[in-house]
This record gives C-alpha cells, structure tokens and sequence, in this order.
C-alpha cells in the first residue's frame, strides 16, 4: 500500500466516508453526493466495517476490505475476459494488472476512496462479457451497477453497452443495471454539480501528462527512474513508449477476431478519455508539465487521475498478445514469456515508502477516549492523512466502546 495509508483513514475515508454517517446519517447517505457524484461502494463497505467492528479497528479493517475488493476485480477480470481471449496467460495477466501495475501503488491501493478506478477497469470488461444464464446475467448486472453507482466515468462506456446488447440478448440484464447506475450519477451531477476549474490545461502538458502517468508508469513508478529519463532526454523516450504499446494494440487489433477487436477499442478510447477527462476538468497548475523546467522534471509529480487509465493501456497489450497467440500456435511460447517478462516487471517497480511520520489511527482513537472520562457526551476530531483539515468527528460514545 502507499506511504500514510496503512494503519490510516486515508483522505475521504474517514472525513466523508465515515465522518458523514455521524455529521449526516440515515440510510439516504447511501445516495448522498459528495464532489459530484454517487460512490456507492465505499459508502457501503464503511457502514459494514463500523457495524462489526470497534473504532480503533476501522483503518485496518478499511486496509483489508480495499484490498480485497481490489482481490476480487482482479478475480473478476480473469473470469469475464474469457469472452475476449482464450490464451489463458493473458487473462491471468490482465487480472494481476489490477495489482502490479506500478501506479496503483501510487495512491489508489488499501482506500476507499480510489476504489473508484479499479471499478471502471471492471466496468470494461463486465460489457465485454456474455452472460451464460440468467441468474449470472443479474450477478453481473448487479456488479455493473456498484461500478456506475461508484465512479461516473463508466457512463463514457454507453457505445460499449449498446454494442453488448445487440450482440447477445442474455446482456439484457447486465445493461440496465449499468444504465441504472450511470442515470444515478448524470441526475446527481445535474443537482449537485462538482465545482470545476475556470480554466484548462495547455493541450500540451494533457500528452505530456498522459505520457508520465499512463505510459511510464507502466514500466516503473521509482522517482528515481522517472526523474533522469525526464531530465536527460525530455518527452522522447516515454513518447516513443506509448507509441510502441499503441503499436501493439493497434497490430492485436488488425489481426484479431471481432471481439478482440472491440476490447482493444474500448481499452485505448477508455484510457485516452479517461485521463483527459480527469486531467482537463482538474485543471491543477502544479500538474502543467509543459510549463515546467528541466529541473522540475527531474523530480516529476505524478497524479491517482492515470490510473485507470493506465491500467486499461496496459491490458491491451495483454490482448494483443493473446491475439498473436491465437493466430500463431507456434509463437504461443514466446508469448508466454513476453506476458510474464512485462508482469515481473511491473511488480518488481512497485515502489513502497515508509509511512510518513505520524501517529496511526488506532493510537489516535486511543489517545481521543483517554479524553472522554470527563465529558462523555463531547465529541472529539480524530485527525487523519493527508493533512490538519481531514479529520473524523467521533462521539465519545463510540470511542469508549
């Protein structure tokens, strides 16, 4: 996990995520907006953890629930992929990507609150998939629905989900859950709107961005790689890498069937609109990387917004490569070794850091009851990461239990 969030409430886990069921509460907080847009997993996943467990346990706990639900996307993906590859080392590859690619361990690993871009990975391919019954056709509606419920971006995907409706009725299902979640998330927008910035980003640093954090990262996320490619040779080297992957995605989609086709369509449209959407409406000035000098290249700054965008670059290698496979039996060999050298090398560039220096949650809640003797009805600012503003308000109550 990232550096400050193990042992933690990380950022809106514990200032929103479980903050508001004390400041709001109600089962309507189910549905409540917050910057925007619907995030129905985490709200969920809160409420169970602080229905079982005590509140010196609720940061691990949180740890342990995102990582398995980031578990259980890769789970996910391996299975619904079946309808798009058959070269079962690619599957197994695009479900370990959820977890290896190197800038998931940026910031999105063991919160809450970046659940929302492993989800639309999912997304993708719970459209791609073709039901085999109709109980398995509500499961993966129902899964379709806690990925538009959770993260707005998956209504980008609508071509995908009429494709998969005329393509096979069984989808039926599968679709209206997915549209009934993207419905959600357009009517919360409209009435509760996220605030976005009076300006954009140079056209520029929106491919220099992209280049950084959805192709670079594919290889490493060690700043002390990142930086000196950047320093000594400018865009060229991390351009011509994207140029390559995209080299391969395109040559999987010439030679592939129709559906290896679609896949490889809707990753690099997904990763593109993704990450242009994220960073153009983000509009943050300490990320125009074609305004930066040299020297600040040199120690880059890398944003949670490439996320799944490079997550869904990364696997159309994977499929591409699976198309190869498919077409050149005598070739499967040298693409299970391409598909394990690209794996082992994404995993051995996650980067962990040790955590900043600061008390963990735990301690923090022991230390906010010692507080309560005296006044058992206050309540008290449990102070989580990333800053002094995050904090938890939590009634004695509930921290003597």
């Amino acid at each position: 996990m990232p550096a400050g969030v193990a042992g933690q409430l990380y950022a809106e886990d514990g200032r929103t995520f479980f903050g508001d069921w004390f400041t709001h509460g109600g089962w309507s907080l189910l549905i409540e907006p917050y910057a925007g847009y619907q995030h129905l997993v985490p709200r969920v996943t809160s409420w169970t953890i602080m229905s079982v467990f005590p509140a010196q346990w609720w940061a691990t706990a949180t740890n342990l629930a995102a990582c398995s639900i980031v578990g259980a996307v890769a789970g996910l993906v391996f299975f619904f992929s079946r309808d798009v590859t058959s070269f079962w080392p690619s599957r197994v590859a695009l479900g370990l990507l959820t977890a290896v690619a190197p800038i998931v361990g940026f910031e999105a690993l063991g919160n809450l609150a970046n659940l929302h871009w492993f989800l639309l990975y999912l997304s993708i391919w719970v459209l791609l998939a073709i039901p085999r019954s109709v109980i398995g056709a509500w499961g993966m509606g129902a899964v379709a629905l806690l990925c538009t419920a959770t993260e707005p971006q998956c209504a980008m995907f609508l071509p995908l989900a009429v494709w998969a409706v005329v393509r096979s009725r069984r989808s039926r299902p599968v679709v209206l859950c997915w549209t009934v979640g993207v419905v959600a998330q357009v009517v919360t927008t409209l009435i509760a709107p996220r605030e976005i910035a009076d300006h954009y980003p140079p056209l520029l640093s929106t491919v220099e961005g992209y280049v950084l954090n959805v192709g670079m990262t594919l290889g490493s996320l060690h700043p002390g790689v990142l930086g000196p490619v950047l320093a000594r040779t400018s865009w060229w080297i991390g351009s011509i890498g994207v140029l390559l992957v995209f080299a391969v995605a395109v040559l999987g989609a010439v030679w592939g069937e129709r559906r290896e086709r679609v896949a490889i369509t809707a990753l690099l449209y997904g990763s593109i609109v993704s990450w242009t959407a994220s960073f153009v409406l983000g509009a943050n000035p300490i990320f125009f990387y074609s305004e930066m000098t040299p020297e600040q290249l040199g120690e880059p700054l890398l944003i949670r917004w490439g996320t799944a965008a490079g997550l869904m670059l990364g696997a159309t290698l994977f499929v591409a490569i699976g198309v190869v496979a498919r077409r050149r039996p005598d070739w499967r060999r040298g693409a299970f070794a391409a598909i394990g050298l690209i794996v082992i090398v994404m995993a051995a560039n996650l980067v962990w850091t040790e955590p900043a220096a600061s008390d963990d949650w735990e301690r923090s809640v022991d230390e906010a009851a010692a507080t309560c003797t005296d006044n058992p009805d206050a309540v008290r600012d449990v102070a989580t990461p990333p800053g002094p503003d995050w904090v938890v308000p939590l009634p004695c109550s509930v921290l003597k239990e």
